[in-house]
């Protein structure tokens, strides 16, 4: 199409390809950034649910008015909780719908955890059940297995009285 002048509208040839160079230089400086929201987002919403999961447990026990508890498992590929009743026993290797007496279960891949005790007893009164007649929090560590940034773990505390303090932490 030519204008009045008689020259043919449109872009040039260096004007294209300077665009492109201009995008893929964004893009590249973008990708990395999305990584990390996207391990940093998995993380958070795991961390979420686990937190839900163990205020589940407690409301439970409460409910009940006996001990209800907290089963967590970690592997390789990802993690398990279970709230389940006392009187069944853990079973490792069960996943969450084989598992008789299991109130609710749930099940992550790509984050790690790191755990005080593999088990968390609350009392019917909401509080944790000790063994021993110290009064001794329970710490939780979660992780992406990917995790490379400041400030994308999460460290969980389970205090005696059954409350959950959570707070971001560097990569363990």
């Amino acid at each position: 199409m030519a204008d009045r002048h008689g020259q043919t509208a449109g872009f040039t040839l260096i004007e294209l390809i300077v665009t492109v160079l201009v995008l893929a230089i964004v893009a590249a400086l973008a990708i990395p950034a999305m990584q990390d929201l996207v391990r940093n987002n998995r993380v958070s919403s795991q961390h979420n649910e686990l937190r839900t999961l163990i205020a589940l447990a407690r409301a439970e026990a409460i409910r009940r008015n006996e001990s209800v508890v907290v089963d967590l498992l970690s592997s390789a590929s990802g993690w398990q909780a279970r709230v389940r009743e006392p009187g069944q026993p853990p079973d490792p290797d069960a996943g969450c719908a084989d598992i008789p007496g299991v109130i609710r279960c749930i099940e992550h891949r790509h984050v790690s955890l790191e755990f005080d005790a593999e088990t968390i007893e609350f009392n019917n009164r909401g509080y944790l059940q000790q063994a021993s007649e110290e009064w001794m929090a329970v710490t939780i560590v979660m992780a992406h297995h990917d995790c490379s940034g400041a400030l994308q773990a999460r460290e969980m505390l389970i205090l005696p009285t059954g409350q959950v303090v959570s707070e971001r932490i560097e990569c363990p």
